[in-house]
């Protein structure tokens, strides 16, 4: 952009407006999103409204124009049409704390996505979210919602407390209001799920080709890990953290933060983390093979939260649902780690030779991870 002779450049979300004739709320979110992930990525390529009709009319059972808005299935399948994977999900089909948690795990991941929403009966609507408000990480605030992760090879029993609880507002873009509207979400008598004045009734999330382990199954491999007597939390490990001699109890439960990333980011964050105190944990990562993209669950006390880890456990985003161990990478605690080198065997049960746990001597606790959301910058007047 160009204002008086000098050349201004603006780091910002796109953002525009419905005209009701070619291009409605659904539009708009194609066009948005597009414009966005095309600009930062060179895998995707930008779709203009004439090739949104185009996908309508070749594609759909009326006419396309005048339009009068498209229904999440066929905005997936404009995604489809730019190099996208998508993935839909209904608020109706699963459980509304578990939706929510999903939200939060691909906003948390930087991926922004598409909600359908409802004000009413009638009145159906599409918006973008593109990241979270302020995280209440107190600690009161942590324990309110903890659940519990059952290995039922051990019988062994973590209670949990996971960050997509304590995040009360997403930021979104929404063609009806100001950008960058924080709005909260919350469940409304147990029945619906709000944000702001809408309902949510669908999710899209556009996804790269490569990303097969989507989050319901990448959260329900780690819960199966934590609680695993070969590669789970042990509390002789964290006895040099503060309250890590009942991690995992209910009066103390272990905090977890899930995200993906790419592997060449994490690995560029870590090293430099690692370099002064985990140098044993920062050679092991260095020898490590990673996928294009990988799910990260990052552990910590209720006291530490948001302020340091002490636990990591990283999985392959681009393996199968249905591979559970064989996703595993790194399982990494304070006094051991479990590595997964290219030459290890493969197995289907969460059970491998000892000789893939390797002992850490010398370790500290490291900084979150932060590299995949811009951090909220207040104004003042």
């Amino acid at each position: 952009m160009v204002a008086f002779g000098k050349r201004v450049s603006v780091r910002a979300f796109p953002y525009s407006m419905q005209d009701g004739e070619t291009a409605t709320c659904a539009e708009t979110t194609i066009l948005n999103l597009l414009d966005y992930y095309s600009r930062s990525y060179p895998e995707y390529h930008y779709l203009l409204p004439s090739d949104i009709n185009r996908i309508a009319k070749e594609n759909g059972y009326e006419r396309s124009l005048p339009t009068h808005g498209l229904k999440y299935e066929m905005i997936s399948k404009a995604f489809c049409e730019s190099g996208f994977y998508p993935r839909l999900y209904s608020s109706e089909k699963m459980p509304k704390d578990k939706f929510r948690r999903i939200l939060y795990y691909y906003i948390e991941s930087g991926i922004p996505l598409s909600l359908g929403v409802s004000a009413g009966v009638q009145n159906k609507h599409s918006v973008i979210v593109i990241g979270h408000g302020k995280v209440n990480d107190k600690k009161e605030q942590l324990q309110q919602n903890i659940y519990a992760s059952y290995d039922k090879k051990s019988d062994n029993i973590v209670w949990i407390c996971d960050a997509a609880d304590i995040v009360n507002e997403f930021c979104i873009m929404d063609d009806n209001q100001m950008p960058y509207k924080l709005a909260e979400c919350n469940l409304y008598e147990q029945y619906q799920l709000m944000l702001g004045n809408y309902i949510i009734e669908t999710m899209m999330v556009p996804l790269y080709k490569r990303m097969y382990l989507e989050a319901s199954d990448a959260s329900e491999i780690f819960k199966v890990i934590i609680a695993s007597n070969e590669y789970g939390i042990n509390c002789a490990d964290f006895e040099c953290i503060e309250g890590g001699k009942s991690l995992g109890s209910q009066r103390n439960p272990l905090a977890v933060r899930i995200f993906m990333t790419s592997s060449r980011s994490l690995r560029k964050c870590r090293d430099k983390q690692f370099a002064h105190g985990n140098e044993e944990v920062r050679s092991w990562y260095s020898t490590t093979v990673f996928p294009k993209f990988v799910w990260v669950c990052e552990l910590s006390t209720v006291e530490m939260y948001s302020k340091e880890v002490i636990g990591e456990i990283i999985l392959d985003a681009t393996s199968s649902a249905d591979a559970y161990a064989d996703s595993l990478i790194i399982a990494h605690y304070p006094r051991r780690i479990f590595c997964r080198l290219p030459q290890d065997a493969r197995t289907d049960e969460l059970d491998t030779d000892v000789d893939e746990i390797r002992e850490i001597r010398k370790w500290q606790p490291f900084l979150p991870y932060d590299s995949n959301l811009y951090p909220t910058v207040e104004t003042t007047n």
